[in-house]
């Protein structure tokens, strides 16, 4: 199987219970309030390592993380940037009883609001703070912490994006100053807040995602490629995908639209062509990055 930059987020919970129990003059209802003491002690990635000099620049900069009660209550939450000194470490107590902890890891494009942050507002439903993230990791998990029972878990984040990769084969025209990418353009859903399942990363509700960008610094280049990140419905589904190009003057050039393109969570969907030239075919390919081959040609 080829290398692939598959995230997987190690948290090593230990919870330390008291270690005195008991005695027989002390309620019952007492001794179960005895609250333990969490630690999470390690943040590791298991196939493409980050290390907290390198964690500006790796694959996750921000965690979230919240524990909330067997009735849905939040009883505990952090946020952290990988500038942070504590990045990847937590100390908390709770009571002891069922929980559910929820964990979003996240990478957001440079050109995110100072301080934007993942919020987690429940056991099912997280946002992101922009709609176009480079990269996310989130799981829920259910545990249960006894009392004066030493407790260790972990949890596994998979990545829940999907991306698609734009490649074109022809050179860019000299008139080309804007490429647009849009994924599910007949959805009229474009607010920058994503709202999804942590336990999956599926979206709650179906959007558009969009993403431009200048490229008249590229004019004469052949070999353009130009990527769009996304959060789907179910692990994998079909999309249409449009491109734009656009002069200075924001007049459009170009459109091509693919149709149904399919799209999987923790996969690169490259589409390579000559987008200004409009005898030439198109070609789909599935990348190897994220996760194993697969090709479609069309």
């Amino acid at each position: 199987m080829s290398n692939f930059n598959q995230f997987s987020a190690f948290l090593g919970l230990v919870a330390l219970g008291a270690m005195t129990s008991c005695s027989k003059h002390e309620d019952a209802s007492d001794c179960l309030k005895q609250r333990v003491c969490v630690e999470l002690n390690q943040f590791k990635f298991l196939s493409n390592p980050l290390t907290r000099a390198d964690a500006a620049t790796g694959t996750v900069s921000q965690i979230a993380f919240k524990a909330f009660d067997a009735a849905g209550a939040e009883v505990y939450a952090t946020t952290q940037s990988a500038g942070d000194t504590d990045f990847g470490t937590l100390n908390f107590e709770l009571a002891p009883g069922a929980y559910t902890f929820v964990a979003v890891g996240n990478r957001l494009s440079s050109n995110a609001p100072q301080g934007a942050m993942v919020s987690i507002s429940s056991v099912s439903q997280a946002a992101l703070p922009e709609s176009l993230p480079t990269d996310v990791f989130s799981l829920t998990q259910a545990v249960v912490i006894e009392p004066r029972t030493p407790f260790t878990t972990s949890m596994t984040l998979p990545r829940v994006m999907a991306q698609f990769k734009l490649v074109m084969t022809d050179i860019l025209p000299s008139n080309v100053a804007t490429l647009e990418l849009i994924a599910n353009p007949g959805v009229s859903q474009t607010d920058a807040f994503a709202s999804f399942n942590p336990a999956d990363g599926s979206l709650l509700t179906e959007r558009r995602w969009t993403k431009s960008a200048n490229v008249s610094a590229s004019a004469g280049h052949q070999s353009i490629s130009f990527t769009l990140n996304m959060l789907l419905g179910s692990d994998q589904e079909k999309a249409d995908i449009t491109v734009n190009a656009y002069d200075a003057a924001g007049s459009l050039i170009t459109t091509l639209t693919l149709q149904d393109v399919p799209m999987k969570r923790n996969r690169i969907t490259t589409a390579t062509g000559a987008l200004f030239n409009a005898e030439s075919s198109q070609t789909l390919t599935f990348l190897t990055d994220w996760s194993a081959p697969y090709e479609l040609t069309f």
